[in-house]
């Protein structure tokens, strides 16, 4: 009788202390989660609201050079005006059609630079060496040589672009055209290559 209530007495006591221990460790992971989710939450609103702050500060910037323009625009009217009357009609027409002939060059500058853009560097227009094509030893026409003296006619010709007269700005352009072609070049030989080992 001594043994079993013994036995009982440490089964109770286990399981109070395997339930304080149950209950302390879910308080300390709901104490954890709370304080996790309240620093993700003051976090998100620090965000917001630097987001918010900003988009204020840029609507102020543009609000307020809106309504400086209005003036330094009617400040540069009346100016223009005043040299007007000071210096003669000649003087300022001469003027306007500088400033017109300034803007219509860079609009024409925008264009052909879009028109570059879209089209690719034009290789006719780049001083370029007329050569002879010659064939490999896969007797393609791959390489080429120079005109031999007092030769008559060849067949096969190209133009190669001198590279070394050309400036940097046109060398740069003529590698952002040639780089893709030569990619999907190697891409295809690799192919073909590949296409011949399975064969």
């Amino acid at each position: 009788a001594e043994q079993r209530r013994r036995s009982e007495s440490a089964t109770r006591i286990c399981s109070l202390w395997r339930g304080y221990s149950v209950r302390q460790n879910m308080g300390y992971l709901r104490q954890s989660a709370t304080k996790i989710a309240k620093w993700w939450r003051c976090l998100v609103v620090t965000a917001e609201v630097e987001e918010l702050v900003e988009d204020l500060l840029y609507i102020q910037k543009t609000l307020l050079n809106a309504y400086r323009l209005k003036y330094v625009v009617l400040i540069q009217q009346n100016w223009r005006r005043h040299l007007a009357t000071q210096r003669g009609f000649r003087r300022t027409r001469r003027a306007v059609v500088c400033l017109q002939a300034h803007l219509r060059r860079r609009r024409a500058t925008r264009e052909v630079q879009l028109l570059r853009a879209i089209v690719g560097p034009s290789v006719k227009r780049l001083p370029s060496q007329l050569v002879a094509l010659a064939l490999d030893a896969d007797r393609r026409l791959t390489k080429y040589r120079a005109f031999r003296p007092r030769e008559r006619f060849v067949r096969q010709t190209a133009k190669l672009v001198r590279l070394k007269v050309i400036s940097k700005a046109l060398r740069s352009d003529l590698e952002r055209a040639v780089v893709p072609l030569q990619c999907f070049a190697r891409h295809r030989r690799r192919m073909r290559r590949i296409i011949r080992i399975q064969a």
